[in-house]
Parts: C-alpha cells; sequence; structure tokens
C-alpha cells in the first residue's frame, strides 16, 4: 500500500500531517519554497495505477493547462479524456489538493501512470513510454503560463 510504518496513508494526511512523518518534512519544505521570491510553478505527484490503463491527471478544478499540453506533448501513452478535475471528498486531504488550495500552486497534479497497458490496449507499456511521457511532462511544465 502507500502507508509508511506508522500506518498513514501518505497522499491522504496532507492537510494535518503527523508530526515528524516524511509529509510533514516534505510539506515544510514545499511551504518554504512557496514563500521564496520565486515561489512554486506546478506540483506534480507520480502514482502508478492499478486499475486504469495508460497515464492521465487527476487534477484540480480550473487546472486544465498542464493536462491540454500533455494532450499534444505527451506521447501515446497520456489519455487526456481520462483526467479529471476535482478536489472533494476523500481528495481534499490529496497532495495536490492541499498543495493547490493551501499553498497556493495554480498547477498541482497527480500524475498517473499504468504499469500494464495503453488506454487503447493496443500492446504493453515499456520502460522507454515511461521514460518519455516524463520526458514529455518536464517539457510541459516548461511552457505552463
Amino acid at each position: 500500500g502507500r502507508s509508511n510504518s506508522e500506518g498513514y496513508d501518505l497522499n491522504r494526511c496532507w492537510e494535518q500531517p503527523p508530526a515528524g512523518s516524511e509529509v510533514s518534512w516534505a510539506k515544510a519544505v514545499l511551504e518554504e519554497l512557496c514563500s521564496s521570491s520565486n515561489g512554486v510553478l506546478a506540483f506534480v505527484d507520480l502514482h502508478a495505477h492499478s486499475r486504469r490503463h495508460g497515464a492521465f491527471t487527476l487534477s484540480n478544478p480550473g487546472t486544465e493547462a498542464l493536462p491540454d499540453l500533455m494532450k499534444t506533448s505527451g506521447g501515446p501513452l497520456f489519455d487526456r479524456r481520462q483526467c479529471s478535475f476535482s478536489c472533494t471528498g476523500a481528495k481534499r486531504s490529496s497532495a495536490r489538493c492541499v498543495v493547490w488550495r493551501d499553498l497556493g500552486v495554480t498547477h498541482a497534479h497527480t500524475l498517473e501512470a499504468t504499469y500494464a497497458a495503453f488506454a487503447s490496449r493496443e500492446r504493453l507499456v515499456a520502460p522507454q513510454d515511461l521514460e518519455e511521457l516524463g520526458c514529455n511532462l518536464v517539457k510541459s511544465c516548461a511552457l505552463l503560463p
């Protein structure tokens, strides 16, 4: 799972991270970066997805810029149709929602990628497909307004 050795779900405790946890340290660093003169342009939490094929973002309302850029440069693995844009319910305390809502990072997303098959199921994902996705993610972030 995605719990640490203390049993905390590391992607659902960002609103109130346990003292001394990995999340509390990461959030403190992000808070410092966000308050610096340069700020933070984008935050992307990388996840593997076990039930859906391809790659897509879980994004916040009004944050379509990165998924739209990925649609044109994300390569064949990225499937814009699977992207969603909400920050409600159980997702409220996820990294992307807290970084967007509380730290003010406009472009805060979770990028989900399968280790199984393309969305079209035409073939299995190879390591070079994930490498291409990563390169295209960086290129897309560089084009953000």
